[in-house]
């Protein structure tokens, strides 16, 4: 589902209301009516309700934090009659001390996201931060995030790679502008394709990381650098894009 009309600091609940769909079509109907009436505008209307004070309190100038991020899913899920049966973060960027125990590790597992993804009833979403060059050599200052959820992983349909993730990115929509050659031809648009999904995930090594905000920097290790048409970023603005954390969702009825 195309947001971008709304601001790229709703990517959060876009994200998540693109899972909740997904649920609701395979075992999970009462997360969203799905059957009858306009899809697009039930997804829209679910957006719009993750974003709210009442679960994720996404912020239209910030976008949503981490914790708020998990709060708003673990109530919408329990509200709507299920239970979360792994709610988990992994990441450098600090959660709220009600979901420290959420916290498995300070950067991202690649084996631990394909396992969430690999289950039926399981997902992840990914917070891509944007970055520009720090003083000092390894020093890098965040700028901008953006998050994304995964679809697939392994291939982008040209070539297998382990450390490739397939990605729904909820900036670009169902389309994207036509190649020049196409263009040439009359052609303004052209669908999505599996390539266009791709990110591909390198390990990053030692990083020095300061927030956006932040005067201190964090020392930060086993971060994925990212890279990809699956998550598209200017040069012009970012010199770089690191997996920040990730937030992993296993859903389950109720015992």
């Amino acid at each position: 589902m195309d947001l971008s009309v709304a601001g790229d600091n709703f990517c959060v609940p876009t994200c998540a209301s693109d899972s909740f769909v997904y649920f609701a079509a395979h075992g999970f109907d009462r997360l969203v009516p799905i059957d009858g009436g306009d899809l697009e505008i039930v997804q829209g209307e679910l957006v719009k309700t993750l974003a709210s004070s009442g679960y994720m309190s996404t912020n239209p100038d910030t976008g949503t934090t981490p914790s708020n991020a998990m709060t708003g899913i673990r109530r919408y899920v329990l509200e709507h009659g299920y239970v979360c049966q792994r709610l988990e973060y992994a990441g450098w960027r600090p959660l709220q001390r009600r979901w420290l125990n959420a916290a498995v590790a300070p950067a991202p597992n690649l084996n631990w996201i394909k396992a969430a993804v690999a289950a039926p009833n399981g997902t992840a979403w990914l917070e891509i931060g944007y970055y520009v060059h720090g003083d000092s050599p390894g020093q890098w200052r965040r700028v901008s995030g953006h998050s994304v959820v995964v679809v697939g992983y392994g291939t982008d349909g040209t070539r297998t790679d382990s450390h490739i993730l397939l990605v729904d990115n909820p900036a670009v929509g169902a389309r994207l502008p036509a190649t020049p050659e196409q263009q040439a031809n009359g052609m303004k648009w052209r669908p999505v394709t599996l390539p266009d999904q791709a990110i591909t995930l390198t390990p990053a090594g030692s990083l020095q990381l300061f927030g956006e905000k932040s005067t201190t920097p964090r020392n930060v290790s086993q971060l994925f650098q990212v890279d990809g048409p699956g998550v598209p970023f200017s040069r012009k603005k970012y010199a770089a894009a690191f997996l920040d954390g990730t937030v992993i969702l296993v859903i389950g009825q109720p015992s």
